[in-house]
């Protein structure tokens, strides 16, 4: 139809429907208003009326239309002469052109709109769309679903060959397939193996067409990840391969029944746990081992009530009946088979003989029983409690203690009997702080409110205990009151305001010094013994004034046994020296200074000076001896050496040669064990016990006849206590001997302590070496069994295995060297934090011993992870003193730290002497580095940048905390610089 046609088209037809629409319109309201003017009776009239009405209004429509097409041919004909006038002036294209850019416009429109939808669909479609150029295999866009997949950013994606998507050893197949793709310009469906920036092997589903964007060609690849599908179907696909191979080399009964609970398979380990053959028990109902008692089905009612549920179970106990009666406990695990349509046919499972397992667990519950009776005789609370705190069992003390019967406490929370709480939230996060870390408390200080309303003061230890299969745990743990020693403390810190007010009216030093050795407090008489006023010691040294001898040297060591034993000492003697370098004998005694935490802050004493009598002691001496060569000269100068032994605290005693009392002398007599009528001229044998007399008169002997001092200790009981004495005996006369006692009993009994302490430390140190051996070998001996029937199964699988196969051994291998490494890490760790591990110090070459030994080792590692691995040594003297083991540690953790963070780039060893001369070693590394906020943190144990189940590198934090340690043990120093993103430097310095 020409254009002329359409215009008549578009303006007849309108009309004449117009027209028609208007004719029974017209119709219809005649035919009203005759009904209305009651005309209707007059039905012929009407029927004529309106027949004449519409032949006029047809009539009228024919004429309208003939009229319209009139007007619209001389239309035509005007249009046809514009054209033809239009046509002749060149005009015509013009109006076309114009016409057809407004078409252009629409159609630009309308592709922009549709570029819209198809970018939003692009960016959030979930699959994967990659595009790439046909000609070169380069790929020039994807989505956001790509980042997610491969793990790279677009901007890493882009630009890259489309081989890069696909493993190394296949990147030549996917190329041919690509080219090939390309030539047949067809659809390209199918499954394909991709890599991702972790090195993860993923399977997609891939559909690939070529299209044309615009006037270009490109392949559009879309990737669905079936990776979960296909190592599913992979698994399902192996296990029952694999489930006839392992269930012979099991050391559990592998079995099957089916819906009817009838045995349709079980491996040989049922003959050797059930006496029964294979061949005996399938065909057979399950119920000919199981022997009937109540504990069995309640069981078998579980199992089946979690089948029904879950379609699985797991750790049912049960009893069964071997073939010759005997009954053998067992803990099995199961789930349902399914066929193919998902229909239920039986039942899959695993059982373990348990007998000695259930054995052990009598025998704990009778040692627990043996537990409970011994807690019952001690004076402290013994307790047990449940995860939640909650009291299970209670010695009987703790009605003595707290006021309480058990029935009272039993169930309810330890912390409900706490005196407020704040005390109750300090206790909580402390317990749960030690127990976190190390699997006990102890000691932990605290206010108990008895059930009388009284305050009293508690110290609790405990540790966690967990049940055999490690689901329940437990908390065990005492309670003592320790109310009477907090009370004697309040009395000490009393004591303390005291302290400073005395000590400016005494004649002695008094003083206090940091643990620094620094004086923090002396008083003013400092100046007028010692000739220092109290601002020039201040601040320095405590022993700035202590003389040089060997004198000092003895009395400092016992100093530091007494306070290690009792936290103090008293009456021991130094020498100093004035200012002006005069010497000054002074007799101390002292003790520990703590804070409110009862740690120790430094130490406070008392120093008297006993110049004098040091002096008086020496002239009492000779002066006795000289006394019995000219008695006139002893009888003038009596009076004067009285007065002079006065200041002498020891009882002076002078014995002939058969050990008969001759004199004394003591401040007071109070201080003597016997009124001097009872011992003065009598023999010793008289008055002491005689293993005492003995004593004493075979060291008489001894003095007269070697001529020496003779020093021996002795114990006796008086009244209610035994008094131990220290006696110095010398030669006063050719026959009589001098001898003075001092009561050591405190001495004694600090020895004793110090004695006790040491052998409870040294059973502390065993118990914890044994521990350590023990849970070396609980997880040494399970993980080399692994280890080792993993090697043995894969010697026999050899020639049948496929590489997945193989990788699932290798990654058996590797995890257990992994657990034995950690194991050995904690172990270590464990020896250095109790100061167990013994140093074997020794000369040896550090490059040919330790660096090029572990470079040979590391270097096919670094070489599988495509890092270089370079050995840079400029050292003229290798040789080092140190522990070898704990050195090649040291390196053995850093080498292998920087190639398993570097992932591309190399890791340097290089070794040389420093500008102090010292022999350093450092690794450089251009992994991913060390965060300025961690770097402080770097050798804390079990500490690691990344944590989490998200974090991408495996480890438990100790390797660096030991590499500390091992460097402090070796005088070493190490140091690490490092910048995030661009790699690491450790510098080993050894001294």
């Amino acid at each position: 139809m020409n254009k002329k046609n359409k215009i008549k088209a578009r303006i007849l037809f309108p009309v004449a429907i117009a027209i028609y629409f208007l004719i029974v319109v017209f119709y219809i309201v005649t035919s009203q208003l005759m009904i209305i003017l009651e005309v209707s009776d007059e039905v012929q009239f009407v029927d004529n009326a309106m027949l004449i009405i519409f032949g006029i209004g047809l009539a009228v429509s024919l004429i309208l239309i003939i009229f319209i097409n009139f007007i619209l041919g001389r239309v035509e004909k005007d249009i046809v002469d514009y054209e033809d006038r239009l046509l002749r002036e060149g005009k015509l294209h013009e109006i076309e052109q114009k016409e057809h850019i407004e078409k252009l416009f629409e159609d630009e429109k309308k592709l922009k709109h549709s570029e819209k939808k198809l970018r939003l669909v692009f960016e959030n479609s979930k699959d994967v769309i990659i595009w790439a150029n046909p000609k070169t295999g380069i790929i020039t866009n994807c989505n956001l679903a790509a980042e997610t997949l491969l793990e790279y950013n677009r901007d890493e994606i882009i630009g890259q060959l489309q081989t890069f998507l696909h493993p190394k050893d296949e990147k030549e197949k996917y190329q041919e397939l690509f080219k090939n793709h390309v030539a047949a310009k067809g659809a390209l469906d199918g499954e394909v193996t991709i890599v991702t920036k972790s090195g993860l092997i993923k399977y997609v589903d891939i559909s690939a067409t070529v299209i044309s964007v615009g006037d270009e060609e490109i392949i559009q690849g879309v990737f669905r990840d079936i990776t979960e599908q296909r190592e599913i179907e992979k698994y399902m696909f192996e296990s029952e391969e694999r489930f006839q191979q392992v269930a012979e080399y099991s050391d559990s009964i592998i079995w099957e029944v089916n819906e009817k609970l009838e045995i349709i398979y079980t491996n040989s380990v049922a003959e050797m746990v059930l006496g029964y053959t294979p061949e005996e028990l399938i065909g057979n109902s399950i119920f000919m081992i199981f022997p009937n008692s109540r504990e069995n089905y309640r069981t078998l009612a579980k199992q089946r009530n979690l089948l029904r549920l879950e379609g699985k179970y797991t750790n049912l106990e049960y009893r069964t009946v071997a073939k010759d009666g005997k009954i053998v406990w067992m803990r099995s695990s199961g789930g349902n088979i399914l066929n193919d349509k998902g229909e239920f046919i039986g039942v899959r499972g695993i059982s373990t003989d348990i007998t000695e397992e259930k054995k052990t667990e009598r025998e704990i519950f009778e040692s627990e029983e043996r537990f409970k009776q011994i807690a019952s005789s001690t004076k402290s609370i013994v307790w047990e409690v449940d995860n939640r705190f909650k009291f299970i069992y209670l010695s009987s003390s703790v009605y003595k203690i707290l006021g309480y019967s058990e029935a009272d406490v039993l169930g309810k929370s330890i912390f409900d009997h706490f005196y407020n709480s704040e005390e109750v939230n300090r206790i909580r996060r402390e317990i749960i702080k030690s127990i976190s870390k190390t699997g006990k408390f102890s000691d932990l200080e605290s206010k108990f409110l008895r059930k009388d309303g009284k305050v009293i003061w508690t110290s609790t230890s405990g540790f966690i205990k967990r049940d055999v299969d490690k689901t329940k745990v437990k908390y065990i743990g005492s309670t003592k009151d320790i109310t009477e020693k907090k009370e004697a403390e309040r009395k000490i810190l009393e004591g303390e305001e005291r302290f400073l007010q005395v000590a400016d009216y005494s004649n002695s030093i008094v003083w206090e010094i940091n643990n620094k050795n620094e004086y923090t407090y002396i008083n003013s008489v400092v100046e007028k013994i010692l000739g220092y006023r109290t601002d020039e010691l201040i601040g320095n040294n405590g022993y700035i004034h202590f003389a040089d001898c060997e004198e000092n040297s003895k009395a400092l060591k016992i100093q530091k046994e007494m306070l290690e034993a009792e936290g103090k000492y008293s009456n021991l003697e130094f020498k100093l020296e004035t200012k002006e370098g005069n010497p000054v004998w002074v007799r101390s005694s002292g003790g520990y200074l703590k804070n409110d935490k009862g740690e120790i802050i430094g130490r406070r004493g008392i120093s008297t000076d006993i110049t004098e009598n040091k002096k008086n002691i020496e002239l009492i001496i000779k002066a006795k001896i000289e006394a019995e060569k000219a008695e006139k000269k002893i009888r003038a100068s009596e009076e004067k050496n009285r007065s002079i032994l006065e200041a002498i605290p020891d009882i002076i005693f002078i014995f002939d040669k058969d050990g008969v009392f001759l004199d004394y002398h003591i401040r007071s007599n109070d201080k003597l064990n016997f009124p001097p009528e009872e011992f003065l001229g009598k023999n010793i044998e008289a008055v002491f016990p005689k293993e005492i007399a003995e004593l004493t008169k075979k060291n008489i002997t001894k003095t007269l006849s070697n001529k020496e001092i003779c020093v021996f200790r002795y114990s006796f009981p008086i009244s209610d206590k035994t008094i131990n004495e220290e006696a110095r005996m010398v030669q006063y006369d050719d026959d009589k001997v001098l001898t003075m006692i001092r009561d050591i009993t405190d001495v004694i009994e600090a020895e004793k302590n110090l004695i006790e302490a040491k052998e409870r430390a040294e059973r502390a140190d065993s118990l914890k070496s044994t521990f350590l051996a023990q849970m070396s070998h609980e997880i040494r001996t399970p993980i080399n069994s692994i280890v080792s029937l993993s090697s043995l199964i894969e010697e026999v699988l050899t020639e049948h295995a496929d590489d997945d196969t193989k990788t699932c051994f290798n990654l058996i291998s590797k995890s257990g060297d992994r657990i034995i490494r950690t194991t050995d890490l904690l172990l270590n760790l464990s020896e250095i934090e109790a100061g167990t591990y013994e140093m074997f110090k020794e000369d040896f070459n550090l490059v040919d011993s330790v660096l090029n030994k572990l470079y040979n080792e590391y270097l096919s590692i670094a070489e599988e992870e495509n890092l270089k691995l370079k050995l840079d040594i400029n050292l003229r003297n290798p040789i080092i003193s140190a522990d070898s083991y704990t050195v090649e540690q040291i390196f053995c953790n850093i080498i292998n730290n920087a190639i398993k963070y570097t992932t591309k780039g190399e890791v340097v060893i290089k070794a040389f002497e420093n500008s102090e001369k010292k022999t350093t070693v450092e690794i450089i590394d251009t992994g991913i580095g060390i965060s300025k906020d961690y770097l402080p943190k770097i050798f804390t144990s079990f500490s690691q940048e990344m944590t989490g189940y998200t974090r991408k590198y495996e480890g438990n934090g100790v390797g660096l905390t030991l590499v500390s340690e091992f460097c402090k043990l070796n005088n070493a120093t190490i140091e690490v610089e490092s910048i995030k993103g661009e790699g690491s430097t450790f510098r080993v310095v050894f001294e």
